[in-house]
């Protein structure tokens, strides 16, 4: 049962921390100790490791050529360059493909070299190289590919195009740049190709391997301007290549900390005029960037071009310097926006709609959801609003024809990769990572998959992992802070995968105030400690106000921010989770539980020998006026099915409306007497209770019912006997 009153869904897990290295290293650095602390939990325990995280230096990117094979890449590029070749660049749709794809044409525009560039259509030929593209390469007379950000899986594809080029005549050498984990084919670890640049190749050496597709792209042109004496031009590119590091997720330490704080910089200063374009339509012009505007404004614009129509709108729009084009572009990519977002919240509905009359399986660990009709560009999106929801992997499959194209996503502690990779040879085509993955396979495999995935992930993971998870950094008392020490807090940034935004958990705090905000979507609380008041706002959490009440005392896990009002800043709170204290829930959690109790004798029993203080007798034991109230209660109500919190809230308002001791325990216990007696029809399925009232009008004794007498005379020892 997932109830506010009797327990949240989400599972808190504090961090440790060694306080007096926190102490010592807050007084090096002249910052707070929260400060301090945080930099430890990042794993930055010294001065020294604190200056180079909180100022990453751009020149302490790693060598490219420590990466495996960027000698030969390298070499077989400038070989091309000078040989006047036909060069491609291969790339994927998403936005780390279209940036990757941007980047390196830009790169080569800007020191005088043409290459053109392939995206493959996403429902005619999915993800990855493609035999048609490898057909319409080859009747180009190319001579170099340069795949990006896709082609470490290409095995197949690799050998098609090299028994097809010899068929041909024709000589086609391959650069693969990839960041997506390998996998093994007969053995072989990577494809036949002339150069393999990826930082997850079992023998890569380079030190840092959570690139995204355009980061690898980067170290590619950061080694070309080495060996030809372009000095720093690649970073030139920063900002666009952060772009694709934000909206990629992938871990933002070392090497992707240096170029998203940079890139960052590079962006609100941008000469770009595509990015000036998505800057300006998604609101963020001459704003304060950060990894959030970049992730939800930049970000899904771009996607939207690869997944409603054509891709190679982004890299147009990115590598373009005529204005007028460029505005056309733009708006060509709103209006795709506008209809991916429609779409994917038509396909997410369906998808929910099948889910529950389903009924999804208490022991499924994975969804795997699909109809006919939907549209490939938009699962992965609703694949992660699915595990939102439910909070387990989920893939999300298109039918179309004999094949289900599919995309997944994982929680914190699966990996579906690995759970796709356990389920053997039943896939067309498959690839991904811990978080994410792709696939297509033949639709008579679906419930050999679906009955496959959830085996191995069962079988390989905890029951907890499945509770989702609340990190808290630090457990903090908000009035100690001021605006600077908060403002200071931003130093840790930027903000993301691997660096999250830091979580404090805030104890005891009394709610002097709620309101709801934004057409009741948020809710504002004022709240009380003992040393001062502060205000909390939590997005997407306006219903909570329905259950809480002027008074209550909870606790809160929230990030610290700055509010700022006629030209005043203070500290405000923005909610991640909020719950009633545990002391609060134990006891809720007792009323509840004894409310299940059907035999009055086994009930008595119970409370005579129960050992918790904080329940006082008065409180389990009925009297006539609990009884009136909660027959007029339910005379005077149209509802007939209440849910276990409606009925926490109505007890808390009758409770204060006509100053009586009544809980859910009183309150079911009154709904049963009723019912003993005849005045209503009472069923309690646990998580719901129906009512029903009688047409019968008639007097009662109250002492004929048995509950009613048992619990209004025998309802346990005395307070201070308790224990």
């Amino acid at each position: 049962m997932n109830s506010f009153f009797t327990g949240y869904k989400n599972r808190w897990v504090h961090k440790n921390i060694d306080e007096d290295v926190a102490v010592i290293l807050a007084e090096k650095l002249g910052f707070s100790l929260t400060m301090a602390k945080l930099l430890i939990l990042r794993g930055i325990d010294s001065y020294e490791k604190a200056c180079a995280f909180i100022n990453p230096d751009i020149n302490k990117l790693y060598d490219p050529f420590l990466m495996k094979d960027m000698d030969v890449a390298v070499k077989r590029i400038i070989s091309a360059i000078e040989n006047n070749e036909k060069i491609v660049v291969y790339g994927d749709y998403d936005v780390d493909g279209v940036i990757s794809i941007s980047v390196i044409k830009s790169f080569f525009k800007e020191i005088g070299i043409k290459c053109d560039h392939y995206i493959p259509e996403r429902l005619s030929e999915g993800y990855g190289i493609s035999d048609i593209g490898i057909d319409r390469i080859l009747n180009n007379d190319y001579t170099l590919i340069i795949t990006v950000d896709c082609g470490i899986t290409a095995f197949n594809q690799m050998l098609y195009l090299e028994n097809k080029a010899s068929d041909m005549g024709k000589k086609v050498d391959v650069i693969i740049t990839d960041h997506h984990l390998c996998m093994e084919s007969d053995g072989i670890s990577i494809p036949k190709a002339c150069a393999v640049i990826n930082p997850h190749r079992p023998e890569c050496q380079y030190p840092f391997k959570e690139l995204c597709g355009a980061g690898v792209v980067f170290k590619l042109i950061q080694a070309l301007c080495y060996v030809l004496n372009l000095d720093k031009l690649f970073l030139e590119y920063l900002g666009m290549v952060a772009i694709a590091t934000i909206a990629d997720v992938v871990e933002l330490k070392d090497e992707n900390r240096i170029i998203v704080k940079h890139g960052l910089e590079q962006i609100k200063n941008s000469r770009n005029m595509g990015i000036i374009a998505l800057l300006r339509v998604s609101g963020f012009l001459n704003k304060k960037l950060d990894t959030f505007s970049i992730g939800f404004g930049i970000g899904p614009r771009i996607n939207a071009a690869g997944r409603m129509g054509d891709a190679s709108v982004g890299v147009e729009l990115l590598t373009s310097n005529d204005q007028k084009l460029v505005d056309e572009l733009v708006e060509l990519m709103e209006e795709q926006n506008r209809v991916r977002q429609e779409t994917q919240s038509r396909i997410y509905n369906q998808a929910i709609e099948i889910i529950e009359n389903n009924h999804l399986n208490k022991d499924s660990k994975v969804i795997v959801v699909g109809a006919e009709g939907w549209h490939h560009g938009v699962i992965g999106i609703v694949a992660s609003k699915l595990v939102d929801r439910y909070y387990m992997p989920c893939f999300v499959l298109a039918y179309e024809a004999e094949h289900a194209i599919g995309s997944g996503r994982s929680i914190e502690g699966v990996d579906i990769f690995k759970a796709m990779q356990a389920c053997g040879d039943i896939y067309k085509k498959y690839g991904g990572h811990e978080q994410a993955g792709g696939l297509t396979l033949s639709k008579k495999n679906i419930e050999v998959f679906s009955s496959c995935i959830n085996k191995h992930i069962i079988d390989n993971t905890s029951e907890e992992i499945f509770q989702p998870l609340i990190k808290v950094d630090i457990n903090l008392n908000p009035f100690n802070e001021n605006v600077e020490s908060v403002e200071q807090l931003e130093l840790l940034g930027p903000f993301g995968q691997g660096n999250e935004k830091p979580v404090f958990s805030l104890l005891n705090l009394r709610v002097i105030n709620i309101i709801t905000v934004g057409n009741g979507k948020h809710l504002k609380l004022r709240l009380e400690a003992e040393t001062g008041f502060v205000e909390a706002i939590g997005f997407g959490m306006g219903d909570l106000a329905k259950y809480l009440s002027v008074n209550d005392i909870v606790d809160i896990a929230a990030s610290l921010s700055i509010n700022e009002w006629q030209s005043r800043k203070s500290v405000q709170l923005t909610i991640n989770d909020l719950r009633l204290t545990k002391d609060e829930m134990e006891k809720n959690n007792t009323f509840y539980n004894f409310s299940q109790i059907k035999d009055i004798d086994k009930l008595i029993d119970k409370i005579y020998n129960i050992n918790n203080i904080l329940i006082h007798r008065s409180e389990l034991s009925l009297n006539r006026k609990v009884m009136i109230v909660v027959y007029r209660t339910i005379s005077q109500a149209t509802k007939k099915v209440y849910i276990v919190d409606e009925i926490f809230t109505l007890c808390k308002k009758l409770s204060k409306e006509y100053k009586i001791n009544l809980n859910y325990f009183l309150y079911t216990k009154a709904l049963e007497v009723l019912h003993e007696l005849g005045i209503i029809t009472y069923e309690n399925h646990g998580v719901r209770i129906s009512v029903s009232k009688s047409d019968v009008v008639m007097k009662v004794d109250l002492e004929k019912s048995i509950i009613f007498s048992t619990l209004s005379q025998n309802s346990g020892p005395k307070y201070d006997e308790l224990g």
